[in-house]
């Protein structure tokens, strides 16, 4: 009887969180739960109990936390057993079944699981795939790709059908990749869901991006930069027109240093307009558009009909291709000034891969006023990761440098004597034990 109690569904309804102990109920609770309810459970029980009252507030927040972070290796692996032995989930061939299907169902319940081990994990990607017959899922965490668990290959059939029926995705079509998208609830909190799917040689291969408001950090104060770096950062915000290249692995906090950007230089006499795959962050008083490929509307295309909108500020979310290399640069010429990132082993590397797109040495010289590289890594406090970055000012010495060769060792040579590289960031943090 006391599982009832204990799960997220009665404690959601009742605003009350029931821990049963050996000799006692530790019972946390809303400051408007119903105080007859806490007595029958301690009747129903036959143990005492002990409560702590909470404001709405800080009882929905302890509620998420409480049944997001409560995952363990052992409660996957016994769904996998229960998934095996299971005569009521059969192979779902489709939409109406999987449908019908009960929300306590095993393949439900894997899914979820897997969903709040990777929300508790802060990750950012699921990815699923089949490699000798098994069910790898890994996660990425902190711009790190880590093996979470391995699951039998015959549950992928089932829980790839559960995705793609809930992202909307036509679970017949194992050939050909597709795309989708789903918001789901999870306790007060909402979590977008980008899903591809890829065939491959087993089966297919899985990827969920997870989109989580909450975790968000859009302040530049807040991203781990040097008080030198938001000084510098800042200055460059004021431009009217121009370029500012974020670069960095992925994973590494790229866009959310160009929505931290927007944050600072949003006013309601300044038109800023974005083209992202995906959009991570609604962000009020500005306007946000997703790139969809199935009506043509790509990075460049998207770019291009947002010239016609009289813009003052342009956020693109990635350079993947020389179109639309071409017209960020161009925009960044004309009056714009153009907030993008490009992913490059190393920031001084954006001008070469630039270069590379078609983009000749004197557009890059009179567009780009600004490079920042960043990457992750493990801080002191807590598991978290913070960012580390390097700000490539566009003195002439480099511009003149970059004139003649976009080489990186070349233009190595003619930066500042103080500046700061990646390497030098991190040094300093930890000097200071801010970074492991």
């Amino acid at each position: 009887m006391s599982e009832m109690y204990t799960n997220y569904n009665f404690s959601k309804e009742n605003k009350m969180i029931v821990e049963n102990t050996d000799t006692k109920l530790k019972i946390l609770a809303d400051e408007s739960a119903d105080l007859k309810i806490l007595e029958q459970i301690s009747w129903n029980l036959n143990k005492p109990y002990r409560i702590e009252w909470y404001k709405s507030e800080k009882f929905k927040l302890i509620l998420e936390e409480k049944f997001i972070n409560n995952n363990d290796l052992s409660e996957i692996h016994a769904v996998e057993d229960e998934l095996k032995i299971s005569d009521v989930i059969k192979e779902i061939e489709n939409e109406e079944d999987i449908l019908d299907v009960h929300d306590d169902a095993p393949v439900v319940k894997l899914f979820n699981l897997i969903l709040k081990e990777a929300i508790s994990k802060k990750a950012s990607d699921i990815h699923l795939q089949i490699f000798e017959n098994k069910l790898h899922v890994k996660m990425r965490i902190h711009g790190s790709f880590e093996s979470i668990y391995s699951l039998q290959a015959s549950l992928a059939s089932r829980l790839f059908t559960r995705i793609k029926i809930i992202s909307g995705l036509d679970i017949t079509e194992k050939r050909k990749p597709q795309d989708g998208r789903v918001t789901i609830n999870l306790g007060t909190r909402k979590i977008d869901l980008r899903i591809s799917t890829l065939p491959s040689y087993e089966s297919e291969r899985i990827v969920l991006r997870l989109l989580d408001q909450k975790n968000q950090r859009l302040l530049l104060n807040d991203l781990g930069m040097l008080e030198k770096n938001i000084s510098q950062v800042e200055q460059y915000l004021k431009n009217k027109n121009g370029i500012i290249l974020v670069t960095g692995p992925t994973g590494s906090g790229k866009t959310t240093t160009l929505y931290a950007a927007i944050e600072k230089i949003k006013q309601k006499h300044i038109n800023i307009m974005t083209i992202e795959d995906p959009i991570e962050y609604k962000i009020n008083g500005i306007s946000q558009t997703q790139v969809n490929n199935k009506i043509d509307l790509s990075f460049a295309n998207g770019l291009r009909s947002i010239l016609r909108q009289d813009p003052d500020v342009i956020l693109v979310g990635e350079i993947r291709d020389e179109e639309t290399a071409d017209i960020a640069i161009r925009a960044s010429l004309t009056g714009h000034l153009v907030l993008t990132t490009m992913h490059t082993n190393s920031p001084l590397g954006a001008f070469d891969r630039l270069n590379e797109l078609g983009i000749n040495r004197k557009m890059l010289t009179s567009s780009v006023i600004c490079v920042i590289g960043q990457t992750l890594e493990k801080n002191y406090e807590d598991d978290e990761r913070s960012g580390i970055f390097e700000i490539i000012e566009m003195n002439d010495e480099l511009k003149n440098a970059i004139s003649a060769s976009t080489e990186e060792n070349q233009l190595k040579k003619f930066l500042p004597k103080n500046h700061v590289s990646l390497n030098d960031a991190l040094q300093i943090k930890r000097e200071k034990k801010e970074i492991k």
